[in-house]
């Protein structure tokens, strides 16, 4: 498009991304924030203020609509937006006999009319999304048109315009995604130039047409989508200049890749995602360009053929959810190979060749319980930074994996692994190591000379003490041991000067050193109440998660916390004077049973703006509506109030989001008329709810999300808000949705999804 409009592409991007204007991505895309695209249209608008007839772009339908009445000459607009039409809006070729100079024209939900011979000459770039299946304009010749985009439209591969398509000799890029009435690909034989071609969601296409043989330029093929495609066709060995191919979603049918798919010696991206192929030819071994080759899901693939190995240029293989018990020997040929992913495969066995991938950064084998030992060659994967598994079956780790110097990070999940060797330490570079597993009962000594190790998890493990060397981890920033059996935690973690994050919950603990309360930079503890006695000395803590089940006695808590989460406090536990948590500003319960005596020492919490109830009493719940500073309130589960079945937020006067979610027994919400602040309301799975009060004063509530209220009756006060979004789903009892859809018409909002709901 750039050089179609005599620009330097090269030059001006480089311009724009040195300006920090447009950013690319790793996909080459373009990328801009949504302020400089309003500030580039808004130095637009004032190349003349008061006459959109002499910019040279019109971005406003409305402008543009009132252009279309103008009958002189508009030889300054270049680029012209037509959106929010509906499909009777018939524009006729007398509206744009003045648009001598157009290079952009974006049209949405129009019908186009008359005769345009000799109109719009310059036309590069044409969008024409929800076009109508007829084609009702005549000598509509395109010549220099560079891109089409059809996207979202009603057309059928026998649509009249197609004759439009192929007289545009210089089209580059054609965008067919939504096209959902195409079960072809058109013959498009005469558009030799095509280099992309767009079919994403076409949900009924079946077949692409031989013709496609001819588009020797086209580099980019996208399919995604597309359920009912059946293969790809022999004809597509003829793209000597493709590059990249993206299938997904055929929904079980058979898929068929052909032999000649060998014959791209330009493909450098291959993906075809949860289509069901049984077979990758033989010929794939010619792909000598392809750079990632991903077959996510392909769920019939139960075998890959030795020519893998002749893949030279091969980065990025994933085999993800396919079927595949093990890969060919030749495998190990694949030298640029960096990333290998076989997640919730079937793979039985590593073969040894797997050392010959010396340029192997990442190796993932996740879900699948088919491995149960590695080959020493793991060892030789010099380049390896991510090691991934989670294999049930797995019982041991090879000594050789001391010789991965480079490894970042070591991941273990749910094996049968003991203990890890000694050579352990040698990891140099080891910055995380996140184990578990059942058997696991030991760390080896020399894990104290992993000098670089930032984050270690050993949870849910039968350890029960750490080796002496453990205190030597001074980098470490993260630990994780919860759930495990630990019963003492050594001193010399109190060492550890780098260390911020703390989890203990779950363990056999009885007593925590004194020393760790010294820790300068811890700043999150979750742990069980008990043996944290000394928990108030703690200078730094911001986040603390207690598990309380069996306490009689919460422990006085440190000044500096600014997050709190209680679990399973019962109505016997005495909790803590509060009045010490000034900073305090959230505060969660779950599974917490207190009764009103226990709560009264909350209200001295005067910076507390948000809590979080999780499956708890009702006079926590009913407390909760009380506290008049929150700004935030979300109550999940339960099914405690049967006494009251009511909630009343009237107090909640600086509430501005609310989230009821699980309460079974609630039948009616009281006191939204006073919540003026309100922005956001969500309400789910609250079976017994009949009514939402009055949200007629909450004038600044600009999303609603209701989901599954079954008995959900009445919605009040809709008529008086102007809102952003709303979704209401699965509540079949609703009278007023009639009201929302009328709203929606005018304009109030811009989503609206209603499900299953009574009209």
């Amino acid at each position: 498009m750039w050089e179609a409009c005599d620009f330097d592409p090269d030059y001006g991007i480089e311009v724009l991304v040195s300006m920090s204007l447009v950013k690319i991505t790793e996909y080459n895309k373009f990328q801009m924030h949504d302020l400089i695209k309003d500030l580039g249209r808004e130095i637009v608008r004032e190349e003349c203020f008061g006459d959109p007839a002499k910019r040279s772009r019109i971005w406003s339908s409305k402008e543009a609509k009132e252009l279309f009445k103008i009958k002189q000459e508009k030889e300054n607009v270049e680029g012209l937006f037509l959106e929010k039409l509906y499909g009777d809006c018939i524009l006729k070729h007398e509206q744009f006999s003045g648009f001598r100079n157009l290079r952009l024209l974006k049209l949405v939900g129009a019908k186009l009319t008359g005769d345009f011979e000799n109109l719009l000459p310059k036309l590069k770039w044409f969008t024409w999304q929800r076009c109508p299946s007829d084609f009702a304009a005549t000598n509509l010749t395109l010549e220099n048109l560079v891109v089409l985009d059809l996207s979202d439209s009603f057309i059928t591969e026998n649509w009249a315009g197609w004759n439009m398509v192929q007289i545009a000799k210089n089209l580059k890029a054609l965008d067919l995604t939504g096209c959902c009435n195409l079960t072809s690909t058109p013959d498009l034989s005469n558009n030799d130039a095509l280099e992309r071609l767009i079919l994403r969601g076409c949900r009924n296409l079946a077949e692409i047409h031989g013709s496609i043989n001819k588009l020797t330029r086209l580099k980019h093929l996208d399919l995604q989508g597309c359920p009912s495609l059946r293969g790809l066709p022999e004809e597509i060995g003829s793209l000597e200049d493709l590059e990249k191919i993206l299938v997904d979603g055929n929904h079980g049918a058979p898929f068929h890749l052909p032999e000649s798919i060998g014959n791209l010696c330009s493909l450098s991206v291959m993906k075809l995602h949860g289509v069901e192929i049984t077979r990758i030819p033989d010929s794939i071994g010619g792909l000598v360009n392809l750079t990632h080759l991903s077959m996510q899901f392909c769920s019939g693939l139960k075998t890959l053929p030795d020519t893998m190995g002749d893949l030279k240029s091969l980065v990025e293989l994933d085999m993800s959810g396919t079927e595949l018990s093990a890969l060919p020997n030749s495998v190990g040929r694949l030298t640029r190979l960096q990333s290998l992913r076989l997640d919730s495969s079937k793979i039985s066995r590593i073969p040894d060749s797997i050392g010959g991938l010396v340029n192997l950064t990442c190796l993932s084998i996740v879900n699948h319980s088919g491995i149960k030992t590695l080959p020493d060659s793991i060892g030789d994967l010099k380049s390896l930074v991510e090691l991934q598994m989670v294999c049930t079956e797995l019982s041991a780790l090879p000594n050789s994996v001391g010789r991965l110097t480079r490894l970042q990070s070591l991941r273990l999940f749910s094996t049968k692994i003991e203990g890890l060797p000694d050579t352990l330490g040698d990891m140099e570079s080891l910055v995380r190591l996140y184990l578990s597993g059942k058997n696991l009962s030991a760390l080896p000594d020399s894990v104290g000379r992993l000098s670089k190790l930032k984050g270690l998890e050993l949870n849910s493990t039968k350890i029960e003490e750490l080796p002496d060397s453990f205190g030597d981890l001074k980098s470490l920033v993260h630990l994780d041991l919860s759930s495990s059996k630990l019963r003492i935690l050594p001193d010399s973690v109190g060492e550890m000067s780098e260390l911020s994050e703390l989890f203990l919950r779950g363990c056999n603990i009885r007593k925590l050193p004194s020393s760790i309360w010294k820790l300068a930079k811890l700043e999150f503890f979750s742990a069980d109440s008990q043996g944290i006695d000394e928990i108030k000395n703690s200078t730094n803590l911001e986040i603390l998660e207690l598990s309380c089940l069996g306490s009689e006695c919460l422990p006085q808590l440190p000044s500096t916390l600014e997050l709190l989460s209680l679990y399973d406090v019962s109505a016997r536990t005495k909790l803590p004077d509060f009045s010490n948590l000034e900073r305090l500003w959230k505060l969660e319960f779950k599974d917490c049973f207190l009764k009103d005596e226990q709560l009264e020492g909350l209200r001295v919490l005067q910076e507390l703006r948000s809590m979080h109830i999780g499956n708890c009493s009702e006079e926590l719940v009913k407390f909760s509506c009380q506290m008049g500073n929150l700004t935030e309130l979300e109550i999940l589960g339960g099914e405690y109030l049967s006494e009251s079945p009511l909630l009343d937020f009237s107090r909640l006067e600086n509430l501005e989001k609310l989230v009821l979610w699980s309460l079974e027994e609630l039948a009616e919400i009281r006191g939204l008329r006073e919540l003026e602040y309100l922005a956001e309301l969500t309400i789910g799975d609250c079976d017994s709810l009949e009514m939402i009060g009055n949200l007629s004063e909450s004038k600044r509530l600009k999303k609603i999300f209701i989901v599954r209220c079954s008995k959900l009756r009445e919605i009040r006060g809709l008529n008086k808000l102007f809102l952003a979004s709303i979704r209401i789903e699965g509540c079949g009892s609703v009278r007023n949705i009639d009201e929302l859809k009328k709203r929606c018409a005018w304009g109030k909002f811009d989503g609206l999804e209603v499900e299953n709901n009574a009209d």
